[in-house]
């Protein structure tokens, strides 16, 4: 595939939407307050100059009811600022799948929902992605929907992908420590003596980080090693990746 950053504005917009799709953090924000959410959603086909069977408007309403907004013709016609904020991101990704694209990129989508909401959001990404059979990166500070929704994981650390794994290989077998506090910093629901272990120390400012390896300052098995040198990220097993000097290894 050609790399994006090479390509002109025009030929970048050709992608957008109909390739690759994002669904933004803040639906309100990236919602044009001044044009009706109907209008919005239909953008996308007439920028593609596309006219779907049925009609732009009937694909619109379809789209409304296949997230899960009542009585879609009427509220076709309605703004952003009528919809609560479970509904306004129920809109996102009704624009994002309006296409089909391969790829759905989804920037925590659930930050600003309430738990109840979020579960509902989660779901519905869940049958969007089954549905169209398109790939799905999530990007996402909650471990809780990691576990729920991906296959793969990378983990990022000042900008920097510090681990992949298979999900359920990265929440039983962390190798960064990194990965390990993260988990060890989730609550636990299935004892009820397991105990919170924050991470020491605070992240670092991403334009002055610290040699070597980015998380030396905050990590119990920094060497002087770590100080020196960035580690790479390298092979720990079938399909997955560490970058650090000293894995925490199986016992």
């Amino acid at each position: 595939m050609v790399k994006s950053t090479r390509l002109r504005p025009c030929s970048r917009r050709d992608l957008c939407g109909d390739r690759v799709a994002l669904i933004f953090q803040d639906a309100l924000a990236a919602l044009n307050p001044v044009y009706p959410i109907g209008w919005q959603i239909a953008e996308m086909f007439r920028i593609h100059g596309l006219q779907p069977d049925g009609g732009v408007d009937r694909a619109v309403i379809d789209l409304l009811t296949a997230v899960g907004i009542p009585d879609p013709a009427r509220r076709a016609k309605q703004y952003p600022h009528e919809f609560s904020g479970g509904m306004r991101q129920r809109i996102m990704i009704a624009m994002a799948v309006a296409l089909e694209p391969d790829v759905i990129i989804a920037d925590e989508p659930t930050t600003a929902l309430d738990v109840t909401i979020q579960a509902q959001i989660i779901d519905l990404l869940d049958r969007v992605r089954k549905r169209s059979d398109a790939g799905m990166i999530f990007i996402t500070h909650d471990l809780g929907v990691v576990a729920e929704l991906a296959d793969r994981v990378g983990v990022m650390y000042a900008g920097r992908i510090v681990e992949t794994a298979n999900v359920f290989e990265l929440f039983e077998d962390a190798r960064h420590p990194y990965s390990v506090g993260l988990l060890a910093s989730q609550p636990r629901m299935d004892s009820e003596d397991a105990e919170l272990v924050a991470i020491a120390g605070s992240a670092p400012n991403p334009v002055a980080l610290p040699s070597g390896c980015a998380f030396r300052t905050r990590c119990s098995r920094a060497r002087e090693l770590c100080a020196q040198i960035v580690p790479p990220l390298e092979i720990m097993g079938p399909g997955r990746q560490a970058a650090c000097h000293f894995p925490v290894l199986p016992a």
